[in-house]
């Protein structure tokens, strides 16, 4: 039990506590004796658990409680990044010049035939990019990157521009789903229990009190996660793709193909000719510059001297 998790060790503690619980006859035993017996701490203990109203019962209800109060926090976090993701790669503007221009480029590529009138194209070409080379060996990716960098300096650093989307893949509608099932599962469970011991004291009153907040907490995130699948879902449509496709329920592989994608994109970035941007700055020297690319490549002349 020390090297589990507390989520994975309640289960095991709880039934560790029913398995050694002392048994009626047990019990009969240790009352016919009145106070001729000696125990031992462990035994002392056990004793005084039987002489707890109801400790069954209430010990399940108690590793329900610890165990829901553990996940809900965690599952809490799980909502947070979704619709901040989706609204990421909908709305950067570097994003979209990349789509615009491997739309461009494919279309010349394919100049003359069908596809070269293309209004679109499905986003699972873009981990084959950096595959693709030009008759000079050349990667497709890098003159992508190359001509959106030229035409906005502002794109280097792609990756980083994406800080929900990263945060994001690391969970899964799915997973989220079962484990919110789960804790609802939890809380049902507990609700049932406490409706069927037929009493009041301080214990069932905590528990009541914990058992309303969790009650709350499941509401607010079912309507959650059914907003959070609705926008995603709109946006995986926004991209293309339909119902059926591999991505339409599976969030994580969508966001990490595309981190994957933006990754790719960083390393294929031509490197930045400091000469070239410090003989620019030093034109510009006294100068005021007012062009928006003018200043954000003195800008970045500045973070890189």
């Amino acid at each position: 039990i020390y090297t589990l998790s507390l989520h994975d060790a309640l289960p095991i503690f709880d039934y560790a506590l029913l398995l050694i619980a002392i048994t009626k006859e047990e019990y009969d035993t240790y009352k016919s004796m009145g106070s001729d017996g000696i125990w031992e701490k462990n035994e002392a203990f056990l004793i005084e658990l039987n002489e707890v109203p109801n400790y069954k019962e209430k010990l399940q209800i108690w590793s329900l409680i610890l165990k829901y109060e553990y996940m809900i926090p965690r599952l809490e976090e799980s909502f947070e990044y979704m619709i901040p993701a989706c609204e990421e790669i909908k709305e950067n503007k570097h994003f979209q010049q990349v789509l615009a221009t491997i739309l461009g480029l494919g279309n010349i590529m394919n100049g003359g035939t069908i596809k070269g009138q293309a209004d679109g194209f499905s986003l699972d070409l873009l981990p084959k990019l950096s595959g693709l080379k030009d008759s000079l060996g050349h990667s497709i990716l890098t003159f992508i990157c190359s001509k959106v960098n030229k035409e906005d300096p502002s794109f280097e650093g792609f990756k980083n521009k994406f800080p929900q989307l990263e945060k994001a893949a690391g969970f899964s509608m799915k997973e989220t789903k079962k484990k919110l099932d789960e804790v609802n599962n939890m809380i049902n469970k507990t609700d049932k229990l406490l409706n069927n011991l037929n009493t009041q004291d301080e214990f069932i009153k905590k528990a009541s009190n914990s058992l309303e907040g969790a009650k709350e907490k499941i509401k607010i995130f079912q309507k959650k996660e059914e907003k959070n699948k609705e926008f995603y879902h709109e946006t995986i449509k926004y991209f293309g793709y339909k119902d059926k496709d591999k991505y339409y329920e599976e969030n994580g592989l969508f966001f990490k193909m595309l981190l994957e994608f933006f990754k790719e994109v960083d390393k294929q970035m031509p490197k930045l000719d400091v000469k070239r941007v410090l003989d620019y700055q030093n034109r510009v020297v006294g100068k005021k510059v007012e062009s928006k690319i003018g200043r954000a490549v003195q800008q970045e002349c500045r973070d890189r001297s």
